[in-house]
């Protein structure tokens, strides 16, 4: 994960809570607002992660199976959620931020 995100982060279009997440540092993703409802609604709301603990992200037990080719499918397809989101809110490129809410859901879409 972090080989993939490196180029964003670089740029600085990652959140906070996504670099923890990356980096394996525990965080609370509850503060993490992208417009959303929070992780732990949608967790409530039947999206199903192993651990509402950030670090688990870059864990196999999220990714298992992943080649390094899904991978970076799965940062690529965040970017577009945040594009659009960004694009939605009138700012463009100038306001992309790649959060782990966006992660969440390309995890969603991906293992469709």
């Amino acid at each position: 994960m972090q080989i993939h995100f490196e180029g964003l982060r670089r740029r600085g279009r990652l959140s906070e809570p996504l670099c923890k997440a990356i980096d394996g540092s525990k965080a609370d993703v509850e503060g993490e607002s992208s417009g959303r409802a929070s992780f732990r609604s949608k967790i409530k709301s039947g999206f199903r992660m192993p651990s509402i603990r950030i670090k688990d992200l870059a864990a196999d037990s999220v990714t298992y199976g992943y080649s390094g080719a899904d991978l970076s499918g799965l940062v690529r397809c965040a970017g577009s959620i945040a594009l659009a989101r960004a694009r939605k809110q009138g700012m463009g490129i100038d306001g992309l931020i790649i959060t782990l809410d966006d992660v969440v859901l390309a995890l969603d879409e991906v293992k469709r």
